[in-house]
């Protein structure tokens, strides 16, 4: 019997994103495969990772698109800067909007966009006239609740309700983007996390509570200063959008996972390519412990495309009540090649059995049972794929380290099969 297993993106991605910014990790630390961290509300060294691996930085800026789409500047309607130091008081009437980790501010911007419920977005950029700033990262994050320009606080997010945490440092909803500051009028290319939560606002599957900017701890010095809504036309903050309105039919690609290998810590030197069957098993305390390096060529699927759902289905049911993580793997291995040492011949993991946060990313979704739970962005993991094929260093899966229980072997005796819903460009 072949299960599937399948959450669709559009309307619970995001939530799903939700509980990513938890498996974010620790500053420092390495985030192995299935140990959970709490989000840090100043940034963690693998939160910064987060938003830099779905960011504006490390994604190809493609120049805007031509042709057939349509374009719209959406002026920055609402925004608001929070400020510790005055954690009661509001700051509409700003004409410049301000992020600083040393002076704890925060800056809000809400941008309405207003296209048709069907409008599909395909190039989103980000404009703002930055009035000073030292140079630096920081970071911007969709907010979680709809906050009010006129009651807004350090505190409170309208006038009369609090905050999750002072600062709203507990109220970002996923990564936008990471950006560098400088100064001027800057366009920020946005990427596929950005893009495709401005989606669900035109489509309706997610409020539309604007973006924070935050800086993090390693920031302590920089303070960023943006031109506000207040200003003139020419000097507001404004998401370009080019995107089409008429009716596109979708298409679905299913492959089978093109390449695939067991890596056995009791064989550590050993390859398995050559075996139909792929294995995963928790260490059972003797030293038994295998995890699946899977990879599924997508490049039939037209580079721009939409990618609408994802679902993942196997030949063999998992043994029922245990956890398997699967996580993007961030090393280039060779299928003939990978072992519980090395993801390539001479070329080690930095952790046997590929469990550093340098060999894989964190948890894309687990399977437990009959369900396959996201925690991050499988979504945005295969978009990254299809828009640029050389990223795609497909997956791993292994057996679950929270709890820390053994598990029987579950054995992938047929190529698990990803099977994407897109519209093409």
């Amino acid at each position: 019997m072949r299960q599937s297993l399948q959450w669709v993106v559009r309307g619970s991605v995001w939530q799903g994103l939700g509980m990513a910014l938890l498996l974010a990790g620790c500053a420092g630390e390495s985030l192995a495969p299935g140990e959970d961290a709490a989000l840090e509300p100043d940034g963690g060294e693998a939160q910064q990772a987060l938003v830099k691996e779905w960011g504006c930085e490390g994604v190809t800026a493609q120049p805007p698109p031509v042709g057939r789409y349509k374009f719209v500047h959406v002026k920055a309607g609402t925004d608001t800067t929070l400020r510790q130091a005055q954690p009661d008081s509001n700051f509409r009437d700003e004409t410049r909007c301000y992020a600083s980790f040393d002076d704890k501010e925060v800056c809000l911007m809400r941008f309405p966009v207003d296209l048709p419920a069907t409008a599909q977005i395909h190039f989103a950029q980000l404009s703002m006239r930055v009035d000073s700033a030292l140079q630096g990262k920081y970071f911007a994050y969709t907010m979680d609740k709809r906050w009010s320009e006129f009651g807004a606080t350090w505190n409170k997010y309208t006038s009369k309700s609090a905050w999750t945490a002072p600062g709203a440092t507990q109220d970002q909803r996923a990564p936008f983007c990471t950006l560098i500051s400088t100064v001027g009028r800057v366009n920020y290319n946005l990427g596929g996390y950005a893009v495709s939560q401005i989606q669900d606002w035109v489509s309706g599957r997610a409020e539309n509570s604007g973006i924070g900017f935050f800086f993090d701890a390693q920031s302590q010095g920089r303070r960023l200063n943006v031109y506000s809504s207040e200003n003139e036309p020419d000097n507001m903050p404004e998401l370009n959008l080019w995107y089409t309105d008429e009716p596109v039919a979708s298409q679905t690609s299913s492959v089978g996972a093109t390449e695939s290998t067991t890596i056995d810590k009791k064989l550590p030197t050993k390859n398995f390519a050559s075996q139909a069957a792929c294995e995963v098993l928790r260490d059972d305390g003797l030293g038994a412990e295998k995890n699946c390096l899977l990879r599924w060529n997508v490049s039939k699927i037209p580079i721009g495309s939409f990618v609408t759902s994802v679902a993942l289905s196997f030949g063999t049911p998992p043994p029922v009540f245990h956890r398997w993580d699967l996580f993007p793997v961030r090393r280039a291995w060779v299928e003939k090649q990978a072992t519980w040492n090395e993801f390539a011949t001479g070329s080690f993991w930095k952790t046997g059995g590929a469990y550093d946060a340098t060999d894989v990313s964190s948890t894309v979704g687990w399977v437990s049972g009959v369900t396959l739970s996201p925690t991050s962005g499988l979504y945005a993991l295969v978009q990254r794929w299809v828009d640029d094929p050389s990223t795609n260093l497909g997956a791993l899966f292994g057996p679950s380290r929270q709890p820390r229980l053994t598990t029987p072997p579950w054995v992938l005796a047929a190529a698990p099969t990803l099977t994407v819903t897109y519209t093409p460009p």
